[in-house]
Parts: C-alpha cells; structure tokens; sequence
C-alpha cells in the first residue's frame, strides 16, 4: 500500500500513515520501499522523496548528524528521530539520550549530499 513514514521510532521501526487511512505503527525497514522500487514490502512515499526528507527540512529521517547537545558548544553523534512541524528536530544520540526541538542551526549533517 502506498503511504509515508510518518516518524521513526526508538527502536528503530516506522509509523507509517497510508493513503487509504490506514496506519502501521511499528513497521519495520524491511517492509518499506521507494516508490521508484528497491526494497519489497509495504511502500513509503510514490515520490521520488527516497531519502524521507520532508519538503521544508534540510535534514532527513535517520540521517546521521552531530548536535549541539543543550547548545552548550559539546557537539554528539545520533540521528534525526522526528521531524517537526516548527522546522526543529527530535535527535537521538548514540549514548541513549534523546533531544527534543533542537533547531537546524545546533545541527551538522555526518552525510555527503
């Protein structure tokens, strides 16, 4: 069915809200692909929005990134968690600590484009 990865949870699945209305709360990658093909299993985004980036965001779903943490100029590994609707982002780090609304300008991506 074809629907969007909604957000990334902490275990590492996707919710998923298809176009039918329909919902998959702990889909695993596995089950995902791209519109254009790839992996087999239910399907993201028909778009060429491979990389699950929203339209208004510099960054991605489970891009590695390093962050600001606190804004206290001490800059930690993790990955975008959630993509906010105010343009900020939810980080997971790779000790386990989790940030909420952390702005674009506290965030470096680890990715080449």
């Amino acid at each position: 069915f074809k629907g969007k990865v909604h957000d990334v949870n902490s275990d590492g699945t996707y919710y998923i809200k298809y176009d039918n209305g329909g919902e998959e709360r702990h889909a695993k990658e596995d089950w995902l692909k791209s519109g254009g093909g790839g992996r087999s299993g239910s399907s993201s985004d028909s778009s060429s929005d491979d990389d699950r980036r929203n339209s208004n965001s510099q960054f991605r779903l489970n891009e590695r990134v390093e962050c600001n943490f606190g804004g206290r100029g001490k800059w930690y590994k993790g990955k975008i968690g959630h993509i906010n609707s105010n343009n900020t982002f939810d980080v997971f780090y790779e000790d386990g600590d989790r940030e909420r609304g952390v702005k674009p300008d506290r965030i470096r991506s680890l990715e080449s484009s």
